[in-house]
């Protein structure tokens, strides 16, 4: 039997010369937009035949590197649609102009990321994870462990929605800093081995490149997945670790919170 397959990634390239001081204002790079199409048609031949669910967070990087990947997908013949999810990165609503992140977290990046190549953002990535998946600055956001099980929440709703008789295969995009350290943490309940997320950091080479991510293989009657990382290495991975994310969140997440404190603050100001 042909596995369910589904691909979270990063985003395409982004434009070099546009301010991104807070994470929401780079936008894709027209002079490597053709990397996106090179990368879809790499990947139509798997998907002819079968249907597939494109989706991207709201960030117009994410969304439009998914609109374009559904595109050249239906130009291919492949049965695709395409939707936004706000579960794929902490920027929400239109054009993901809320950040339920603490202010302080993309200027962490952006410091750390100056001199840093934009398309490997190893240096941001790297002070994201020493500062902590627990971190929220005294309640100002939600913490990178949230952002990750959110992701978590994505994949395992997607593999349920499978489970009950839907066959779409996925491709997700999201944005570096937000896949790996679910990726991590997956990991690292994976392994009970006390070892630190800096140690997954180093493990699975950094920061992803564009249009590069993780695939997730899973058969209908299994109780785990195989995770495969960008380097091809295969991982065994239970269910139920995805199921204790969304429990997590059910218990602890601030997401809604936060929404609802930024939408107030919006409405304050106009």
């Amino acid at each position: 039997m042909t596995p369910y397959t589904h691909r979270i990634i990063r985003h395409g390239p982004k434009n070099p010369v546009q301010e991104h001081n807070t994470g929401q204002e780079a936008g894709l790079d027209p002079a490597r937009l053709h990397l996106i199409d090179e990368y879809v048609h790499r990947l139509s031949p798997l998907y002819r035949g079968k249907r597939v669910a494109v989706h991207g967070g709201s960030l117009p990087r994410a969304y439009q590197t998914g609109e374009r990947i559904q595109a050249i997908l239906c130009s291919q013949g492949v049965d695709v649609g395409f939707s936004i999810d706000d579960l794929l990165s902490p920027f929400v609503g239109e054009q993901g102009r809320i950040n339920l992140m603490p202010a302080r977290f993309p200027r962490l990046w952006g410091e750390a990321q100056k001199e840093g190549n934009p398309d490997k953002e190893d240096a941001g990535l790297q002070a994201w994870v020493e500062t902590g998946v627990d971190t929220n600055f005294d309640g100002d956001g939600i913490t990178l462990r949230e952002i990750a099980y959110r992701i978590g929440k994505h994949i395992l709703r997607s593999i349920e929605e499978y489970r009950q008789g839907n066959t779409l295969h996925r491709i997700s995009v999201s944005h570096s800093g937000f896949i790996e350290p679910w990726v991590y943490l997956v990991l690292q309940a994976r392994d009970h081995n006390g070892k630190s997320l800096l140690h997954y950091w180093e493990k699975t080479d950094g920061a992803l490149f564009p249009l590069t991510g993780v695939q997730l293989l899973y058969q209908k009657t299994h109780q785990s997945f195989t995770l495969v990382s960008p380097q091809g290495e295969s991982t065994i991975i239970d269910l139920g670790i995805l199921q204790d994310q969304r429990e997590w969140l059910r218990a602890h997440g601030k997401a809604d919170t936060i929404l609802q404190q930024r939408l107030g603050k919006q409405g304050a100001s106009s």
